[in-house]
């Protein structure tokens, strides 16, 4: 739990837990996904427990429309996903059952910003009505569930599996060598002190304390919350951690033990580790619960989990390996970090895979975990200074899922052959990570280009209608966010301006929840972890910041993450107060089906983009472009609240044909085609592949814009303008190699996946390499030239 130890070597500084901490990524053979089994099966223990807090829950005589569930420490694997379709299931059938219709469902998934959120979007199916997709809109929320999550009485129903038991922090007296609590020679609570177990136990309880405070705040009157973690029985104190020892204790701290014997690491290295885990009596627990007095424990019970999940059960090799596997989609970030050599942390996990092995059948009859299930309902009322809980006033229950409704693709690319079309939202999306052609080291054009004009931004904003009293919490959602900064500089002037603009009209601020929406390819795991710590307005965040010595400002909003198509609907109806889109709805759902079809006249031969190409052509990609506004507006029309508006930005043209696209043509016309057929000509890629490869991109004029606007019907036009970009941003812009490098670096931010997909990374590095050798030599052009003119809209909701 920590990397060093401070000046004074007499306590360890702890790693930052939000920022480290989480299971196992991606779907390695570690990975969380392929080593979850266990507690799906034990989830299947707890079913009835869930069902009956939902059963419990009493709906209003006119049920709700919409109904809010978030799932905490959801991680990356399917078992989120079974949860979330279990309790929708069940609350449509329990709507039916009383002859109402089913209402909307939003399901909010949140873990840590260090959780691969990345893998769970993808494995999140289509929205829709049918029993085989998924019938609710989804959000990922990235943060800690130790603090504020959610706006005041958001959610209807809380949902926490196997999460709890982890701690916030080691306690502090752990790693203080001063302290009687000091873990020396141990990783885990098991076996330690008394005055260790002490410390875990006001750890855990504390811990506790702040997620019930939370959840309460956040949770509806007649809202109810179900909880299981792991837990031990109620004789045992708290350094008996029952067969937990199995997972934490013993075999993983012996395995620490030998790197220490054999000298691959500093006997204090493994002092200042320590696991973050405590597993709960049912008194402990229910003690914090009383402690706290916000809820009415409905159920409250030790239940025995399955044992280990293996292949084959009586094969040491294979229990050793399950085990160590499960062991290492655990800890594994965990470690990694504080020995800072992944190959000793393999070496940690390898010695504990042997002794697995040594132990494999006392491990199969003796790996099975006590839970703690508990259901509990928010206490609604008060009687004499002392809560008295209902349930019966339902107003959503037990739903935790949240926003979005991630159907079909955003730019289904049908010309580029690469995927089915309804997969290709699974490949486009702008460069991740942050190398060299990631798009958050390639946008600051976009930046620049941003700040033109948010002039109109703020006056979009100026336009929303606020109801008397204005409400206390505004919800404003940036769709095609990608993962670069600039969607938080448009969150942070969103907030700013309305706190300013409620505060001219002598209201408080209000609470602001912010929705970042792109497809499920991109990389939301880089863009969560750019956001800054959540201004809970407490002491304790304050207090937080001194210690670290942070001069970090932190975010005034709420934040969550839609993966989805913005030519989809994404939101529940009536949910959004204000939309932005920058530099995005220029990319087409698709590539028009005439381009791609050998029979058809628009089918784009020997080239890539539709500048220069046939009547045909252009006309092909006018028709979609406006129909994909037009489904676009249509979606964001039954998503506003009345009184609500938008403020769009993206690529534009002067010229009325649609096959001159401008300056357009310098990032993915000129330069980007003839790098493809460079490639052709050396027999390096066949023709056809190149034929079938078209950039699902069209740059529309402002009477095109305005035609489609108007078509729609549903908005009303305060502002549309064309606006000239800035110039590429370039270290030394009289460097032609530096030029060209910028260029291709910028273009395969923006293309690269659908590039590889069609081709393979080889073939485009090779093309993109072109691209940078023909920038060179047109680098002064390039830096005149390529300032790209830009449709600016604000429309309100009619």
């Amino acid at each position: 739990m920590v990397v060093v130890t401070a000046e004074s070597n007499t306590v360890a500084q702890q790693l930052d837990l939000k920022n480290v901490l989480c299971m196992e990524a991606g779907q390695g053979n570690t990975s969380y996904i392929n080593n979850s089994q266990a507690q799906s099966r034990t989830f299947e223990k707890t079913v009835h427990v869930l069902k009956e807090t939902l059963d419990k829950l009493q709906l209003p005589r006119r049920p709700k429309k919409l109904l809010k569930v978030a799932d905490l420490g959801c991680s990356c694997g399917h078992n989120t996903l079974i949860v979330a379709d279990l309790i929708v299931q069940h609350m449509e059938d329990l709507y039916r059952a009383r002859s109402h219709p089913p209402p909307e469902f939003c399901f909010y998934f949140s873990d840590l910003p260090s959780n691969d959120f990345n893998t769970l979007f993808h494995l999140l199916p289509d929205h829709s009505a049918e029993a085989s997709r998924r019938r609710y809109f989804g959000a990922g929320v990235p943060g800690s569930f130790y603090d504020r999550l959610f706006p005041e009485r958001f959610i209807n129903m809380f949902s926490s599996t196997f999460s709890l038991h982890w701690l916030s922090q080691v306690p502090g007296e752990v790693l203080d060598k001063r302290s009687a609590a000091y873990n020396k020679g141990k990783v885990f609570v098991h076996g330690a002190s008394e005055a260790t177990g002490l410390s875990y136990k006001r750890q855990f309880q504390s811990d506790l304390a702040r997620f019930l405070r939370c959840r309460a705040a956040e949770l509806k009157p007649g809202g109810a919350m179900f909880l299981v973690c792991l837990g031990r029985p109620s004789s045992t104190a708290p350094t008996d951690q029952g067969t937990v020892r199995y997972l934490f204790g013993a075999m993983f701290q012996d395995a620490w033990a030998d790197l220490v014997d054999q000298g691959l690491m500093d006997g204090e290295k493994m002092d200042i580790f320590n696991v973050p885990v405590y597993a709960p009596t049912l008194e402990e627990f229910r003690d914090v619960v009383d402690a706290d007095g916000s809820f009415r424990i409905n159920r409250l019970e030790l239940v025995v989990g399955s044992p280990p999940v293996v292949d084959r059960a009586d094969d040491p090799g294979a229990v050793g390996r399950a085990v160590a596997n499960n062991e290492r989609s655990l800890l594994g970030a965990l470690v990694d970090a504080h020995v800072g050599n992944k190959a000793l942390g393999d070496e940690l996990f390898r010695r504990l895979q042997r002794r697995a092995e040594e132990r494999a059948r006392e491990l199969m009859d003796e790996m099975r975990f006590p839970h703690v299930v508990c259901s509990l309902s928010l206490c609604t009322l008060w009687i004499g200074g002392r809560p008295a809980c209902y349930s019966s006033y339902f107003l959503a229950s037990f739903l935790f899922v949240v926003t979005e409704e991630m159907v079909s693709a955003t730019v289904q690319a049908n010309a580029v052959a690469l995927a089915p079309q309804d997969g290709v939202k699974n490949v486009f999306c702008m460069g991740g990570g942050q190398g060299e052609t990631s798009y958050i080291n390639n946008s600051q054009v976009q930046s620049r280009n941003l700040q033109m004009a948010v002039d109109v931004l703020k006056e979009t904003l100026g336009t929303i209608q606020l109801s008397h009293p204005p409400e206390k919490l505004l919800t404003a959602a940036d769709l095609g966010c990608s993962c670069g900064q600039n969607t938080l500089f448009v969150a942070d002037a969103i907030v700013q301006h309305m706190t300013e603009m409620y505060a001219a009209r002598g209201h408080a601020a209000p609470e602001f929840c912010f929705y970042f929406s792109d497809l499920p390819s991109n990389d939301f795991n880089t863009l969560f972890r750019l956001l800054t710590p959540a201004d809970h307005s407490t002491a304790a965040a304050a207090a937080e910041d001194d210690y670290k010595g942070s001069s970090t400002r932190r975010r005034k909003y709420f934040a969550a993450g839609v993966p989805g198509s913005f030519h989809d609907r994404l939101f529940p109806a009536r949910f959004v107060d204000a939309f932005t889109t920058t530099f995005s709805v220029h990319w087409l759902s698709r590539v028009p089906r005439e381009a791609a079809d050998e029979r058809h006249a628009a089918f784009n031969k020997g080239k890539v983009f539709v500048h220069g190409a046939s009547a045909a052509t252009g006309a092909a990609y006018k028709r979609q472009f406006q129909s994909d506004l037009g489904r676009f507006l249509r979606c964001r029309a039954a998503e506003l609240k009345p009184g609500g508006a938008m403020f769009l930005l993206c690529l534009g043209r002067p010229s009325a044909d649609p096959t001159d696209q401008g300056r357009v043509r310098l990032l993915y016309g000129t330069l980007f085609e003839d790098s493809w057929a460079d490639l052709v000509r050396e027999g390096l890629v066949k023709k056809d592949k190149m034929d079938s490869f078209n950039v699902p991109l069209y740059a529309p004029t402002l009477d095109e814009f305005r035609e489609a606007v108007d078509a729609d019907g549903a908005f009303r036009i305060n502002r549309l303008e064309m606006v000239t970009g800035s110039a590429p941003v370039v270290d030394r812009p009289d460097d032609a190699a530096d030029v060209g490098r910028t260029v291709a670096n910028n273009v395969r931010s923006f293309v690269g996946a659908l590039v590889d997909a069609h081709v393979g990374k080889s073939l485009a590095d090779e093309l993109f390499a072109r691209m940078q050798r023909r920038a060179e030599r047109r680098a002064r052009e390039l830096m005149e030239e390529m300032r790209l003119p830009h449709v600016v809209c604000s429309l309100s909701l009619a």
